[in-house]
């Protein structure tokens, strides 16, 4: 048997009513969207291919976003073109806070490498905030002559292009930190893209390439299994995972100063309470000590940086990124 409660009949005036009508509208509901975001899974999209040093650090953000809202967080692997594809399909997204990007700093080059991105560089995309940066470490092979930053640069003027440099493809954070050094020192070294870190590594450690930027986990790996010489980070300071490793500054190029962001991002309309909670999650859980110990094992600084502030910085990166293609004599495709 089901029992109904009859609802007491109450006479409203037309006045009434529409003052209510007026007052439910200016209610906040975007305040109740944020304490009730999320309410299902949600999709965290990363532009490369899995097991490279944007989607570790893109799963660490994911899981620990999964534990703080007690609703699932899935790592998407949409590759292709560089990284657009994957870019393009959260900016063509729904805005509703269940499809978010997660990507590096190699997002600020987008438009000085290709000539027509499908979706507005300015506009499409909001920054949310970052989760960690690192800085770019300059290795060789441990059999190789040169034992400074100094020498390479020697050498690489001594003979223009002879010279080359492993890069994790065209517009990827290695091969624009590389062409940047470049562009500091004053050299020309060729480009020799593979199709992804890993691949740039072998080459470095078969001997086809002279030189790789990369990360400091990948670095110090390879140091401590005595296969490559690390010849400068490009942190203001030295690292402290790898104190002995000199900045570019104290090798002489003083303008190479430059960090490496893994950020979050979400497509343009997204309501701005959702913004907010995605950047009040991310700040608190960069505060818990076991988050702070994974940054630190892997040479990393926490980010959490707010989003007006890091839609300054992508926007300030970008122009640094045209000046430098440009200086390199390099065109957008």
């Amino acid at each position: 048997m089901r029992l109904e409660m009859p609802f007491p009949q109450i006479k409203v005036s037309r006045r009434t009513a529409c003052k209510t009508l007026l007052l439910s509208a200016a209610s906040p509901l975007p305040v109740f969207a944020k304490n009730n975001y999320p309410e299902r899974l949600i999709r965290l999209v990363v532009p490369y291919a899995a097991g490279g040093g944007v989607d570790y650090m893109e799963r660490q953000l994911g899981l620990r976003l999964a534990q703080a809202f007690g609703q699932s967080v899935i790592i998407e692997n949409r590759t292709g073109a560089g990284g657009t594809v994957g870019t393009n399909h959260v900016a063509k997204a729904p805005p509703d806070g269940y499809t978010l990007l997660g990507i590096d700093s190699s997002y600020t080059a987008f438009p000085s490498l290709f000539r027509n991105l499908p979706w507005n560089f300015d506009n499409d995309l909001i920054p949310i905030t970052t989760f960690a940066m690192t800085p770019q470490v300059m290795m060789v092979p441990a059999a190789s002559p040169y034992q400074s930053v100094g020498e390479l640069i020697e050498a690489a003027k001594r003979s223009p292009g002879k010279l080359n440099f492993g890069s994790g493809g065209r517009g990827s954070s290695p091969s624009m930190a590389a062409e940047r050094f470049c562009v500091e020192a004053g050299v020309t070294i060729t480009d020799i893209p593979y199709k992804g870190g890993s691949e740039s590594l072998v080459g470095l450690l078969s001997g086809q390439v002279d030189m790789v930027m990369t990360s400091p986990p990948t670095a110090l790996g390879q140091m401590r299994a005595g296969m490559v010489r690390l010849l400068a980070v490009s942190s203001e300071k030295r690292s402290a995972v790898m104190p002995d490793v000199p900045t570019f500054r104290e090798s002489g190029l003083p303008g190479f100063v430059s960090a490496n962001w893994f950020g979050l991002m979400a497509p343009r309309g997204t309501p701005p309470e959702v913004i907010a909670r995605l950047h009040e999650e991310v700040v608190k859980l960069l505060q818990l000590p076991e988050v702070r110990k994974i940054l630190n094992d892997q040479g990393a600084e926490p980010g959490g940086i707010a989003p007006d502030r890091f839609r300054e910085q992508v926007v300030k990166e970008a122009a640094i990124w045209k000046s430098i293609m440009a200086k390199a004599g390099i065109a957008a495709q």
